[in-house]
């Protein structure tokens, strides 16, 4: 509450494994959708601040829409509801909406035309329909991706962020996006095998909710 005042702007991004309603906080558990909603409630009531900016990226995350729901909050998450977050396929390898999101935003549009950006930019790269951003900005907890002509607003989602400007332009340093760090496991194929079964596990060290793991296969 002491860096942002009744009439600044609180910015939140989250990156992390999710699953319904929950994020993963090793070595935390998970966070939930209700306790994110009871924190930036608890940050209003200590700030007076009630001008906020969500962004959550993880699978899952357009489960955080409707708890989250609040006048005067923007909330973009990732994905829908029922959808996985990737990385991007393209080095470093970053997550992939904010790997596109925050180059638009540095670059001096608005929120929602940085949406719109990286909405576009994954459909580029083959995600189309996979993972499919979402904003929710006009309160009614019901949140909606870019229009099918692509742009926003959508169904009454997307006008605040369509006029909401963080910098124009600013230094890149000042918004950096996350990195995972990565250690690849090498399986060695032979060039003749038609059907290869490769085994994998997933070890899980604490009680955070995972629904899935996901594997990408590359060849050399």
């Amino acid at each position: 509450p002491t860096k942002v005042g009744e009439h600044g702007l609180l910015g939140v991004y989250m990156v992390s494994h999710g699953g319904s309603n929950s994020m993963s906080a090793a070595p935390y558990g998970s966070y939930t959708a209700a306790e994110l909603d009871a924190d930036l409630d608890a940050f209003e009531a200590a700030s007076g601040c009630n001008r906020m900016l969500v962004i959550y990226e993880a699978c899952s995350a357009g489960t955080f829409l409707d708890e989250n729901s609040d006048d005067n909050r923007i909330i973009i998450t990732s994905s829908a509801p029922t959808q996985t977050s990737y990385l991007s396929p393209t080095p470093p390898n970053r997550a992939m909406f904010a790997d596109n999101f925050f180059p638009s935003l540095v670059a001096g549009n608005s929120v929602g035309q940085a949406f719109v950006d990286a909405h576009n930019a994954m459909i580029a790269l083959g995600y189309g329909g996979t993972q499919e951003p979402y904003v929710e900005d006009n309160h009614d907890a019901v949140g909606h991706p870019v229009s099918p002509w692509g742009f926003l607003p959508h169904n009454g989602d997307g006008l605040d962020a369509n006029n909401l400007y963080i910098c124009g332009p600013c230094q890149e340093i000042h918004i950096i996006p996350p990195f995972y760090f990565k250690i690849p496991i090498r399986w060695w194929i032979p060039w003749d095998q038609v059907v290869v079964t490769v085994p994998v596990s997933v070890e899980i060290e604490n009680t955070t909710v995972i629904d899935s793991a996901h594997i990408r296969v590359v060849p050399p």
